[in-house]
């Protein structure tokens, strides 16, 4: 590439400097109509380029946008993340639900066909770091934010679950199944000891919970008897069966 002159850059200069100073006095209107003329040119521009050139400019936008994220510092990156999510939660709240369809529908299919063009190794890693960012965002969490986490995904799945046909549900739970074989084998002995482990402090932690909740409901019971409660089914509860008979009257009383 040709080097530029000092005159040629000073000319530039001097334009960018004009240019940025009919920005400040434009009114709203005025940018508002200068950003729908410059989106027209863009998307213009776009429709005429080749794959070859779509891909060449895309490399050439991803090597710049790599350049600026390694020179900024942390307190600019987390600036300019506040800063976007500012932007995508306005954008987010002024579009419809037309709108919000059609940005989940390309969305799906950007990413369906990235993840069809990606390699094995391709996939290893990007899982890797998906995990590993999962697993600094869980450890920064506190234990109010992590209850209101489980709670809002447990609400999301029994939503999607509720509007599932019978279909989706066999095919969701065969694929869940193939899932788990599949993790079953990959797991070494010592991933395998600790998931049971893992599974069984669950299962006691679960149980516990149950049978602290049955005795706090069966105590004083006699004094608010429930009808549609078997108590003679709880653990708890020993009644005794109806196997003694009163040798005065007959009458068939509790053997305990």
């Amino acid at each position: 590439m040709p080097k530029r002159s000092r005159s040629q850059l000073s000319r530039n200069s001097s334009q960018a400097r004009a240019s940025k100073i009919r920005r400040n006095e434009e009114s709203s209107s005025e940018t508002e109509n200068r950003l729908s003329i410059h989106r027209q040119y863009v998307a213009q521009s776009r429709a005429r380029e080749s794959s070859t050139e779509r891909s060449q400019r895309l490399a050439e936008q991803n090597m710049r946008t790599a350049q600026i994220r390694a020179r900024e510092s942390s307190l600019q990156r987390s600036q300019r993340l506040a800063e976007q999510n500012v932007r995508t939660s306005r954008v987010r709240a002024r579009e419809s639900s037309l709108e919000r369809s059609e940005r989940l529908a390309d969305q799906n299919l950007r990413t369906s066909q990235a993840r069809a063009r990606e390699s094995s190794l391709e996939r290893s890693q990007r899982l890797a770091q998906q995990n590993l960012r999962t697993s600094q965002v869980r450890a920064r969490e506190s234990s109010l934010e992590r209850s209101q986490r489980l709670t809002e995904q447990n609400l999301r799945t029994s939503h999607v679950h509720a509007r599932e046909s019978s279909t989706q549900r066999l095919q969701r739970l065969e694929e869940q199944n193939i899932r788990n074989i599949q993790s079953r084998t990959r797991e070494s002995s010592s991933e395998r000891f600790q998931r049971l482990q893992d599974q069984r402090e669950r299962q006691q932690t679960s149980r516990a919970r149950s049978r602290n909740q049955v005795l706090a409901h069966s105590n004083r019971s006699a004094f608010r008897y429930d009808p549609q409660i078997d108590y003679a089914q709880q653990s708890s509860v020993q009644i005794g069966d109806m196997n003694k008979i009163c040798p005065k009257c007959s009458a068939k009383k509790m053997g305990r």
